[in-house]
C-alpha cells in the first residue's frame, strides 16, 4: 500500500509535508485563482482523493504540479474548485455586465449569451438574473437566450433541475433571493421566469469545430482555460473569436492563463471585446 501523504514518521517529514501543502496552496492561487483559507491539515485532507488516485505522496503531488503535469493539474483543479461554484462569482464582472455590456448590445432582435463552462448552472442563471435587471423582465424573457454547457453530464442534469443549496447564493443572497423559491429550509429552486431563459447541453470545449449555427453576443469562458495545455488553449480562444459577433464580448476569469490577446480590446480585468467590423480569423 502506498504511504499516507500526510502521516509523518518524524519531524523532518512533517515539515516537508507542510511545505508541500503550502506550495500547492500557492499553485492553486496562481494557476486557478482560488484563495484557499483552510488550515494546512484540512487542505491536505481535501487532496487525499487526488493523492490516492495518482498513487502519490503530498510532496509527490506538489512536484508533479510544479513541473506542469497536465493530469495532476486537472485532478487538483477539479478537487479544489468543486466547492467554489456560486452565484454572481467575481461580482465586479457581473456589475460590468449589467452596467456596460448588456446596455450596449443590439436594441432589437435576439441576444445570445453562452456560459461555456457552466458547471451546475450557477453562472448561466446569474447571467439570466443580470439580464432581467438590466433590460426588464419582459424584454429579457422575449429577447435573451442563454446557453450553458459543461463537459460533465452530471453537472448538466444538476443545472437543468435548477435546485441549489442556499449557501450557493453566498454574499449575493440578499440581492437575488427573489429569483428563487424555497424547496425546503436548505434548498432553493430558480424561479421559472429565470429558468426559462436558459438551456443546458453537454459539450467538450476541446472538441472542435463547435456546432453553432449562430454567433454569440457575449461568451463567458471562466475558470476553465487552466484545464487545457497551451495548444488547446490557443485553439479554444481562436474558436471564441469566430463564435462571437463583431462588437461582442469575451469574459474570462481575471486569473486565467491567457495567450496573445492583441486583437481583442481589453476593457476591464478579464473582459475583452471583439472590435466592431472585424471578420473571421485569417
Amino acid at each position: 500500500m502506498w504511504p499516507s501523504p500526510w502521516t509523518a514518521t518524524d519531524s523532518v517529514l512533517e515539515e516537508r509535508e507542510a511545505e508541500a501543502v503550502e506550495r500547492i496552496r500557492s499553485w492553486v492561487a496562481t494557476t486557478i485563482g482560488l484563495k484557499i483559507d483552510e488550515e494546512a491539515a484540512a487542505l491536505a485532507q481535501r487532496l487525499e482523493p487526488v493523492c490516492r488516485k495518482l498513487s502519490l505522496s503530498i510532496d509527490g503531488l506538489r512536484e508533479r504540479l510544479e513541473r506542469g503535469d497536465h493530469g495532476a493539474s486537472i485532478s487538483v483543479a477539479e478537487e479544489v474548485s468543486t466547492n467554489h461554484t456560486f452565484f454572481l462569482r467575481e461580482p465586479r464582472v457581473f456589475e460590468y455586465l449589467s452596467s456596460t455590456i448588456i446596455p450596449g448590445l443590439p436594441a432589437i432582435g435576439e441576444i445570445r449569451i453562452w456560459s461555456a463552462a457552466t458547471s451546475s448552472g450557477e453562472e448561466a442563471y446569474s447571467l439570466a438574473i443580470c439580464a432581467r435587471r438590466a433590460l426588464g423582465g419582459l424584454e429579457a424573457r422575449d429577447r435573451v437566450r442563454i446557453l450553458g454547457t459543461d463537459i460533465s453530464e452530471r453537472q448538466i442534469r444538476h443545472a437543468e433541475r435548477g435546485v441549489f443549496q442556499r449557501r450557493a447564493l453566498a454574499s449575493a443572497a440578499v440581492a437575488i433571493i427573489d429569483d428563487f423559491e424555497v424547496v425546503d429550509g436548505a434548498q432553493l429552486r430558480v424561479r421559472p421566469r429565470v429558468a426559462s431563459m436558459c438551456v443546458f447541453r453537454r459539450m467538450n470545449l476541446a472538441q472542435l469545430p463547435w456546432p453553432f449555427a449562430q454567433r454569440f453576443h457575449v461568451v463567458f469562458l471562466r475558470n476553465v482555460l487552466y484545464y487545457f495545455d497551451v495548444a488547446t488553449r490557443r485553439r479554444v480562444l481562436d474558436a471564441c473569436w469566430d463564435a462571437i459577433e463583431p462588437g461582442g464580448w469575451l469574459v474570462t476569469s481575471v486569473t486565467e492563463p491567457l495567450l496573445e490577446m492583441a486583437r481583442w480590446e481589453s476593457c476591464e480585468a478579464g473582459v475583452y471585446r471583439k472590435p466592431p467590423g472585424t471578420g473571421p480569423r485569417r
